[in-house]
């Protein structure tokens, strides 16, 4: 059982992790954030859709990649982004999230990104952080 135990938390503490990339919104008003944000998120040829809750909103904004048809049905490879917006909170950064998505016959699976991937698409991220600059100034109101 200990050996067991050891195994696990090699491989788990081994395992890839999310990398994950913070700006700060916290004086921004929701609205404004979703009302003109995903203007920008589409000029880097993201498909949007967006989640409003009740305290943050969430954007999850999608570029295909691939799409290839198999014996097995239609592949599809894209990468997501995952915008978490945090108002109102000073202690909590808001963040986002990169991930490459496989999908076949509707069934999605998330894979970790290789470093050529990685390198490609972070640079969307960067783009969209200094674009959160405009955004996430609470001066900005709207155009």
């Amino acid at each position: 059982m200990l050996l067991f135990l050891i195994l696990v938390t090699i491989v788990c503490s081994c395992a890839p992790k999310q990398k994950v990339y913070y700006f700060d919104c916290n004086k921004q008003d929701p609205e404004v954030i979703y009302n003109f944000f995903g203007q920008a998120i589409n000029m880097q040829d993201y498909y949007v859709t967006k989640f409003s809750k009740k305290d943050s909103i969430i954007f999850v904004a999608t570029r295909q990649l691939i799409q290839t048809n198999k014996i097995k049905g239609i592949e599809k490879e894209s990468i997501e982004l995952h915008f978490y917006f945090v108002f109102n909170n000073d202690k909590k950064k808001s963040e986002i999230k990169l991930y490459y998505i496989v999908e076949m016959n509707g069934k999605r699976k998330i894979k970790k990104l290789t470093n050529d991937q990685l390198e490609k698409y972070e640079k969307d991220v960067n783009i969209l952080q200094e674009k959160l600059l405009f955004y996430c100034n609470p001066d900005f109101k709207g155009r």
